[in-house]
């Protein structure tokens, strides 16, 4: 059922292409009645766009997302590692009354019914109800359980790249929304794994919002202004006078004046005299 107030919403006039405004539409069609969903990409774009697999990237469902994401038609959660969207505000409840996908940690089930955890503060841990590590049965629009495939060489890129930002430290793991994030910005610029070693001595320099240089903080934004960052790294790199360490080249070094170097060792002329004169001397002898 499309949602009343769709035509007028604000949120959605705030979708900055027709794309997403069609990804969207088709996602209030495909989301069960509590407005979850699977959120990886390659699972949203064989669900969504099954007759158009020749024109739809996943790059393309990836944008979408962070788009809707970023326009607060839906947030994304995780349950057991594995990414999960909910469309806000959805409003649609039918004669169903538990969801078909993984419900977010402020979901709970009261009496039969899932409801939504008010916001309380200073609010501890679930009292045993909260359902945010439970799967329930995904029903017939239940995906298959391994994760979506990474395009070649991603894995080993976020990796390098999540280790530059000072955040990586503090969370090992990688969020949803962090995780498509670093996608499309491994889409847009593979090549950026080349200024790891810039990039990395850049965020340690503590001067860099003093001098009107951009810093990121978080990781998400850091993949979304990789492009931005790197540009005012390699401005900051003149600034600062920064080089990249001299890697060490594996030639051959400049024997010391008065020594030879053979196979047998370093020798002086001298040696090498005395074994010329016994090899003559053998000959001769011969």
């Amino acid at each position: 059922m499309v949602r009343k107030g769709f035509v007028d919403s604000d949120r959605v006039s705030r979708l900055e292409s027709w794309f997403t405004e069609c990804f969207f539409h088709r996602l209030l069609l495909v989301a069960d009645d509590f407005g979850f969903y699977d959120a990886r990409p390659a699972y949203l774009r064989a669900q969504l766009f099954c007759t158009k697999l020749d024109k739809v990237r996943e790059a393309d469902v990836s944008r979408a997302l962070l788009e809707c994401e970023r326009a607060g038609l839906i947030r994304f959660y995780e349950v057991d590692s594995k990414p999960y969207l909910e469309i806000l505000r959805y409003g649609q409840r039918c004669d169903k009354t538990k969801p078909k996908w993984p419900v977010p940690p402020d979901f709970m089930e009261v009496s039969g019914k899932f409801r939504e955890i008010p916001a309380i503060a200073g609010a501890g841990a679930g009292d045993g109800k909260e359902k945010s590590g439970k799967k329930e049965s995904a029903g017939l629009r239940g995906g298959p359980d391994e994760p979506a495939p990474s395009p070649d060489g991603f894995d080993s890129w976020v990796e390098t790249m999540r280790a530059v930002h000072p955040s990586a430290k503090r969370s090992r793991r990688m969020a949803a929304d962090v995780r498509l994030a670093a996608l499309d910005a491994f889409i847009r610029f593979p090549d950026a794994v080349e200024y790891v070693e810039m990039l990395t001595a850049y965020f340690k320099d503590s001067r860099l919002e003093d001098n009107g240089f951009y810093a990121p903080r978080g990781q998400r934004k850091f993949f979304e202004d990789l492009e931005d960052t790197v540009s005012h790294a390699e401005r900051w790199r003149k600034w600062a006078g920064w080089k990249p360490k001299k890697k060490a080249t594996g030639g051959h070094r400049k024997p010391d004046k008065g020594r030879m170097e053979t196979s047998e060792g370093v020798s002086t002329p001298a040696d090498m005299e005395a074994f010329f004169k016994e090899a003559r001397g053998e000959t001769n002898q011969g």
